[in-house]
């Protein structure tokens, strides 16, 4: 009797915080069938090469970029933006995109790309320059080609809103994440972007 009372008493406690992690993660029950536009980028006239994306955001008091963020800007694989373009941007989680509740991140790509595209990566550095009102504690990873830095690791941007601070940031991961042989296949280890993970891609013109 006391080992049934004591496992029962466990699986009460499990599912207890099972239900409060839900709490704190809500998610849509289904993958997202349409998107709107969140915001239409473009360029910076000022920026005309890549030591004025850095300058730029020196310039402004409450934005800060990390060490890598300011080393892959650096590397040949980074584009300075055609000031003509404009690009209709989205913003979408994880489970909206996938209708997962955690998925690798080619699988994301590939749901980005049913319904637009990835970002060029001098979105990164521009969105951060414009987006200065964003919300405490938001996290915005940008859905890009990977860059590889100084320290052979691939990065991607991602924009953070921390203690009234606006960074320009990147995630990192080993340069084999893709291959299916290699014992940093990101399948699942890596592959932890969570459903409520936010992610911007360039939407479809209709």
């Amino acid at each position: 009797m006391d080992v049934c009372l004591i496992l029962c008493f466990f699986l009460l406690t499990v599912m207890i915080v099972l239900l409060v992690e839900l709490q704190k993660h809500p998610c849509p029950k289904k993958i997202k069938s349409e998107f709107r536009v969140w915001k239409t980028l473009q360029p910076s006239p000022t920026v005309k090469n890549i030591d004025d994306y850095c300058r730029n955001i020196r310039a402004i008091q409450r934005i800060r970029f990390s060490e890598e963020a300011e080393d892959i800007i650096g590397k040949p694989d980074f584009r300075v933006p055609n000031h003509k373009i404009r690009l209709n941007l989205c913003i979408a989680t994880v489970r909206e995109l996938t209708g997962k509740q955690e998925a690798p991140l080619r699988e994301i790509f590939k749901a980005i790309e049913r319904v637009g595209r990835l970002c060029p990566n001098w979105v990164g550095p521009e969105l951060r320059l414009q987006y200065k009102n964003q919300p405490e504690n938001e996290s915005l990873t940008i859905s890009m080609e990977p860059i590889i830095g100084s320290k052979g690791e691939l990065h991607l941007f991602y924009l953070d809103s921390d203690n009234r601070e606006l960074w320009l940031c990147t995630d990192s991961f080993d340069p084999n994440w893709d291959d299916p042989s290699s014992q940093y296949y990101c399948d699942g280890a890596y592959a932890g972007w969570y459903c409520s993970g936010k992610f911007v891609f360039v939407l479809h013109n209709k």
